[in-house]
C-alpha cells in the first residue's frame, strides 16, 4: 500500500503496516489518508494516528526511525506518540481498546 504526502515520494507499507493502518483507521473511524495527512488534523485523526505509530514500535517492532519514516514524521514525534498513548493506557476503557488491537495485530504476526 503507498500513500503520497505531500507531493512527495509515495511511502510504501509491506502487508502487515498496510493491514495495521487499516485496523486502527477502522477502530477510530476515520480515513486511513488522514494517518499520514500533512496538515493539522482533528483530536481524532491525530489520536489513531499516534495509536498507529505506537503499535507500530511495540507490536512490529519497527524502530523509532522507521515508523518516523513510515509516517514522514520526525523520530521525537513518534517518541511523544508512543508516551502519550502509553500515558493514555492509564484509563481502562482506552487500554482495552489497544489491548484488542494488539491482540489482533499479533495475530497476524503469527500467521
Amino acid at each position: 500500500m503507498q500513500y503520497r504526502k505531500g507531493g512527495g515520494a509515495p511511502r510504501h507499507l509491506d502487508s502487515t503496516e498496510a493491514q495495521l493502518v487499516r485496523r486502527v483507521a477502522r477502530a477510530f473511524r476515520v480515513r486511513e489518508a488522514a494517518l499520514f495527512a500533512d496538515a493539522r488534523t482533528s483530536a481524532q485523526e491525530s489520536l489513531a494516528r499516534h495509536t498507529a505509530m505506537y503499535l507500530m514500535h511495540v507490536v512490529l517492532r519497527r524502530t523509532y526511525a522507521d515508523v518516523a519514516a513510515l509516517f514522514s514524521r520526525h523520530r521525537t514525534s513518534v517518541l511523544y506518540a508512543c508516551a502519550r498513548i502509553e500515558d493514555r493506557r492509564d484509563d481502562r476503557a482506552f487500554d482495552a481498546r489497544i489491548a484488542r488491537l494488539e491482540r489482533s495485530l499479533a495475530e497476524l504476526e503469527d500467521a
